[in-house]
């Protein structure tokens, strides 16, 4: 289980932050991290007959939420519903898609080329048809395997997510037909249902789309019931029909999650940390590790284990291997996110802002013509 992503800009100011956003991200990527990395060890010493047994009963309480980092998956899905909802009903539907692209595929291609070359130096790298597909984060369309050992099928599902709104966008569901953009949500959320299972290619991840978009539809309810347009017991319905088909779709193409609490927890603490938003604290780090989210996210499935073999080669214990990874995995997020991610999102507005200059420029030529 891997982690999608939130793609809008962070502001700096404090005011100008959705701060129980940031929360959410950093639990996200702390749980899938965990999940991925750590749930083994997590085990081993609840089964460690030398562990007190406080400390098993804690670990044994978090185990859910740890699980596959699944919890994170969901309040992930929920978040980029919230925001996408909220960040596309103040832009033009081409500014909105144009600012996802490079919000997503600058970082997203850099981690993609950069694990192509390390599997090639390892004689295990797919064909270049291959990584173009994947590059394309349209690979369900056409059975291509995922990549960056599997974080990709999130994305996937963001791009289509991406598209679906600005679809909805250009109708003018954000604007003239505001009061019908609930329906048209719940309706999109009952479709997931019937294209069941999709996609339909892959054995691990078979139907995870039908399984997982519902949570990011739901976000973008949730926001129109913060913005007070459907009222709660709709919401309430919602929620109800979207773990319906949640736990349907499980028992008929996941088998191997029915025993899994993680999409209860990741609601529960999503809902949970929107209800005490007012109480939560802004600091540095916190918006730091906030904006690291993307970059862990895309690095963490695979170079932390590259990393792991590194530090491997020290004689030290092998929780401190594990620990000094861990640096390691956040120092390259760092410089990712510095390089390669943030300078992405500036060339995007400023290739916007050319855009739209040299039709503003065009549209003022023709005007003079026509006034000759």
């Amino acid at each position: 289980m891997t982690l999608p992503t939130t793609h809008y800009p962070l502001p700096t100011k404090s005011h100008n932050r959705i701060i129980f956003l940031d929360y959410c991200r950093i639990f996200a990527f702390v749980s899938v991290l965990i999940g991925h990395e750590f749930f083994g060890d997590i085990l081993n010493l609840i089964s460690n007959p030398n562990v007190h047994i406080t400390i098993k009963s804690i670990l044994s309480i978090l185990l859910p939420v740890f699980e596959g980092g699944g919890a994170g998956v969901v309040v992930f899905f929920l978040v980029s519903g919230y925001i996408i909802t909220k960040v596309i009903e103040v832009e033009k539907p081409f500014d909105f898609l144009l600012k996802r692209i490079f919000r997503i595929y600058p970082l997203y291609g850099a981690a993609l080329i950069l694990h192509f070359l390390l599997l090639k130096k390892a004689n295990s790298a797919p064909s270049g048809f291959v990584l173009i597909q994947q590059l394309s984060l349209l690979g369900d369309f056409s059975n291509t395997p995922y990549s960056l050992n599997g974080v990709e099928w999130t994305l996937r599902i963001e791009i289509i997510f991406y598209l679906f709104m600005t679809v909805l966008a250009g109708l003018k569901l954000f604007s003239r037909y505001r009061r019908l953009l609930p329906y048209v949500l719940l309706a999109g959320i009952m479709s997931c249902q019937f294209i069941a299972p999709f996609p339909k290619t892959e054995t691990l991840f078979k139907a995870y789309f039908s399984m997982y978009c519902p949570f990011l539809l739901l976000g973008s309810l949730f926001f129109t019931f913060e913005n007070k347009e459907v009222k709660a017991h709709f919401l309430l319905a919602a929620i109800g029909l979207v773990f319906y088909q949640y736990f349907s779709q499980t028992a008929a193409f996941s088998k191997h999650w029915l025993g899994s609490h993680f999409a209860f927890f990741g609601a529960l603490i999503f809902f949970s940390l929107w209800f005490f938003k007012g109480r939560l604290i802004l600091n540095n780090i916190i918006i730091l590790f906030s904006e690291m989210t993307y970059a862990v996210y895309l690095l963490h499935h695979w170079l932390f284990n590259y990393f792991c073999t590194w530090t491997g080669r020290f004689n030290i214990p092998g929780g401190a291997k594990k620990g000094l990874a861990v640096i390691l995995l956040f120092l390259a997020s760092y410089i990712m996110m510095k390089l390669i991610e943030k300078p992405g999102i500036r060339v995007g507005l400023l290739f916007l802002k050319k855009i739209k200059g040299n039709k503003t420029e065009k549209v003022s030529v023709l005007k003079a013509i026509f006034e000759l």
